[in-house]
């Protein structure tokens, strides 16, 4: 696992509200952390951190991204669909 590609793609998949990828990413970086690995470089943002800071951000994200996951979308409702507007 390259854990900079994880820390990327976990930033878009929660901007793109991709929420169960966005678990997976998160779990995928703990699971690197939690083993010994080393800390992303993500340019001025991670420079700094060391592996316990970096769990402690990432946790957060992947308990809210599975939060958010779990939960069922509204229905989106159409109030008066476009194919009955051709038809009445």
């Amino acid at each position: 696992m390259d854990p900079n590609e994880a820390w990327s793609q976990l930033g878009l998949a929660l901007a793109n509200e991709e929420w169960a990828e966005a678990r997976e990413y998160a779990e995928a970086l703990l699971g690197w952390l939690t083993s010994g690995g080393f800390v992303p470089m993500a340019g001025k943002v991670t420079r700094d951190w060391d592996q316990q800071t970096m769990i402690a951000v990432v946790e957060p994200l992947r308990d809210y991204a599975e939060l958010r996951a779990s939960c069922t979308p509204e229905p989106e409702y159409d109030v008066y669909p476009a194919s009955q507007a051709m038809t009445d």
